[in-house]
């Protein structure tokens, strides 16, 4: 009896044994797992703290392109003030429509195809409307049984706008090199050959034709200030986006400035000018200067290819909250062929007026990209043989 009690205290005591070594793994798993925690809580605070501290746009989308959260600087760069504006709409909804593209690619590419992260440069819309350029990165992460995507935005526009001004002085620079290999070569070729004929005008006493030579040689370098002055132009336009210098001025009076102005070539080829203005005054916000040249390219095109006997008919009128000008003309018409790339730099749809009249092909160019510039459009209508009427129509505010 004595011996089995006995047995059973070292039973017991074997037990308790055990027992306080579980207690003692199970301390120290707790022990382990409180740690785990507590690094688990001090990374998501990590975490927090730079997400929502970061100068960079920062958002966690789900694999609908919801917005799931955002952090100030996000708020900021969409120019709203709080994010209630922002959560649980889908990305897509702040895309221009050019580049809602861009964000179907990153939903395929990370969540489809299970790339570990994704950038583009793209374009969003800001609550104001204005546009923003942004260069997004983003990654895939787990958290609570979800694959989310963690994206961060950095506004690139001022880089993008940089670029734009860097293209367009290579366009430029390209244009200048164009015009001097083909534009100016023949007529420089053409002083350089009349000079050598004054020359020898002058040393055999041949007054006459040294007169004649004169006046070709003072036609050849206007021709050649023309191209340069159109060149100049070009620049400014391309290297200077916004170079526009608007007021409230009135269309009718440019287009009768350019009329006077043009009036006496058209009256010497027997070509008639007409106006027809609904309204003395017609305003709109426009640059002056600019306007006047689109109006006096029109205008001297429509002369130019008018054959004598001709009629041009200028006109200027309200419609809705826009300006319209027309320049019609009953000339030679555009043959198909060349419409499409009437507004191209140096077109192949350039050619010689009815009697012969230079162009530089830089004109109706230069004439959309002001008309661009102001935020309106400009077309024609054309049939070859019978004539031509061009459009411009700007908003007037």
């Amino acid at each position: 009896m004595e011996k089995s009690n006995i047995n059973r205290e070292a039973q017991l005591e074997s037990e308790i044994e055990r027992l306080n070594k579980k207690v003692a793994s199970c301390e120290a798993y707790v022990e382990e797992f409180k740690a785990l925690e507590e690094q688990h809580a001090q990374s998501q605070m990590r975490f927090k703290t730079i997400f929502e501290r970061s100068q960079l746009g920062n958002k966690i989308l789900g694999s609908d392109l919801s917005i799931l959260e955002v952090n100030d600087a996000f708020i900021a760069l969409l120019g709203y003030s709080d994010k209630k504006d922002l959560i649980n709409r889908k990305v897509i909804e702040f895309a221009h429509p050019d580049f809602i593209k861009h964000w179907q690619e990153l939903q395929r590419k990370l969540w489809e195809e299970k790339i570990p992260s994704f950038s583009l440069d793209t374009c969003l819309i800001r609550k104001d409307k204005s546009t923003i350029w942004c260069h997004v990165t983003s990654i895939l992460f787990e958290d609570g049984g979800r694959t989310l995507g963690y994206t961060i935005l950095e506004n690139i526009t001022e880089r993008k706008i940089l670029e734009g001004k860097a293209k367009r002085l290579y366009e430029a620079q390209e244009l200048v090199m164009n015009a001097v290999a083909h534009d100016l070569k023949s007529p420089l070729n053409t002083i350089q050959a009349l000079s050598g004929i004054i020359r020898s005008n002058i040393e055999k006493q041949e007054q006459d034709k040294a007169l004649l030579h004169l006046s070709l040689l003072d036609k050849t370098c206007s021709r050649n200030d023309i191209i340069i002055n159109d060149l100049l132009l070009i620049g400014e336009l391309e290297l200077d986006n916004e170079a526009l210098q608007r007021k409230t001025v009135n269309v009718v009076e440019i287009a009768k400035s350019v009329v006077e102005q043009l009036s006496a070539g058209a009256h010497k080829k027997g070509v008639q000018v007409l106006e027809e203005y609904l309204h003395p005054v017609v305003f709109a916000h426009v640059d002056r200067e600019k306007l006047s040249r689109v109006v006096e390219n029109l205008l001297s095109n429509a002369i130019k290819f008018t054959q004598s006997s001709g009629k041009v008919v200028i006109s200027v009128k309200e419609e809705e909250d826009r300006m319209l000008l027309q320049v019609k003309d009953n000339g030679i018409g555009i043959p198909e062929t060349m419409q499409a790339s009437i507004f191209n730099k140096f077109t192949k749809a350039k050619r010689k007026g009815t009697q012969g009249e230079q162009t530089t092909g830089l004109g109706l160019f230069i004439a959309k990209r002001i008309v661009d510039m102001h935020e309106g459009k400009i077309w024609f209508e054309s049939v070859e043989n019978e004539g031509t009427t061009f459009f411009v129509r700007i908003p007037m505010l």
